[in-house]
């Protein structure tokens, strides 16, 4: 007997999302869904696209008493050029609808080589 496996790739044309979430801003409710920020954005991706693939990582930056550092999570969305919402779309009407339903001062998504910041 063999224990071999068999592995077939396929390549397929894709733009890459990448939402970075802070945890503060992920557990805010800013509607009556009684859903999270973070579990908002996580139906959008899949009812637009499929799926996601969720991370955790931290990001940080120069406040006026030196680094601050925060932890967030990452949402991952493939889209295939055949999606109905375009990639530079969804990321730029989530990140605007992040930043308007949270306390943050700035967030971004990535689409592809654009980076999309909202403050």
């Amino acid at each position: 007997m063999s224990n071999e496996t068999t592995t077939t790739t396929e390549t397929t044309d894709v733009t890459t999302i990448k939402a970075y979430v802070p945890h503060g801003a992920g557990e805010t409710e800013p509607d009556s869904t009684g859903e999270t920020v973070l579990e908002t954005l996580k139906s959008r991706a899949c009812d637009h696209y499929g799926g996601f693939t969720a991370y955790e990582a931290s990001g940080g930056w120069m406040g006026p008493n030196g680094v601050v550092e925060e932890p967030v999570t990452v949402l991952e969305i493939l889209v295939p050029k055949s999606a109905n919402v375009e990639p530079e779309t969804f990321a730029k009407v989530n990140a605007r609808w992040m930043f308007r339903a949270t306390d943050e001062q700035m967030v971004m998504f990535k689409c592809g080589n654009e980076t999309v910041v909202v403050q």
